[in-house]
């Protein structure tokens, strides 16, 4: 993925079919609110360390499910269609190179 700004918009551009989801919640959920994206590093910190089994987050149109197995996001509105799937590692790089966009 690569982030960007397009007319004072937070901007992802992906390169696989497979980011559309993450993308779309970094964009779209998260978008430029920086306590949102260090609150998810941070529950992924304490689920990583054992200290909590798992942690649910809705946003504006995704629901993320994080355990230690890894992290699903589901479109909302759509339950339907199959979420994307994460490792934390993945979704954890994710968030932090979000973060570093959106400072």
């Amino acid at each position: 993925m690569k982030f960007g700004q397009h007319n004072d918009r937070l901007s992802v551009e992906i390169e696989r079919p497979e980011e559309t989801q993450l993308a779309d919640f970094l964009q779209g959920d998260i978008q430029g609110d920086a306590s949102i994206a260090r609150e998810l590093l941070d529950r992924l910190q304490d689920i990583a360390a054992g200290y909590l089994p798992a942690y649910e987050f809705r946003g504006n149109a995704h629901e993320v499910m994080i355990d230690a197995d890894g992290v699903k996001i589901v479109l909302t509105d759509d339950m339907k269609n199959a979420p994307s799937e994460l490792t934390l590692e993945a979704f954890q790089a994710a968030l932090q190179a979000w973060l570093q966009h959106i400072r």
